[in-house]
């Protein structure tokens, strides 16, 4: 999860990304401090402009990009991400704790 400022890639808010590059005006790469175990993980991204969206994801980091209304890449105040999955150690160690819960 990570909260950052486009202009300056300064991150407001994380859990597992060791940091955010800007690569040019309204294009990033999100890094992880864990890299996943597979590609196989959802990211969602949000932003204050008009649409954000996934250019590619690896597993040490994945890229994205926000648009403005004219479809110009923007740099913007307010840029989200979420990631769910990709660490298989830790989806295994929920699974066995929810299992032995509710044995």
């Amino acid at each position: 999860m990570v909260r950052f400022t486009g202009s300056s890639a300064a991150t407001n808010l994380t859990h597992n990304v060791s940091g955010v590059t800007r690569l040019a005006a309204g294009r990033y790469r999100v890094t992880f401090s864990t890299a996943m175990d597979n590609t196989d993980y959802l990211v969602q991204v949000s932003s204050n402009q008009v649409m954000t969206v996934i250019d590619s994801v690896a597993t040490a980091s994945f890229e994205m990009s926000v648009f403005d209304s004219d479809g110009d890449r923007v740099d913007t105040n307010i840029i989200c991400a979420s990631v769910f999955g990709g660490l298989d150690w830790w989806c295994g160690g929920l699974l066995h704790y929810v299992t032995t819960l509710y044995k």
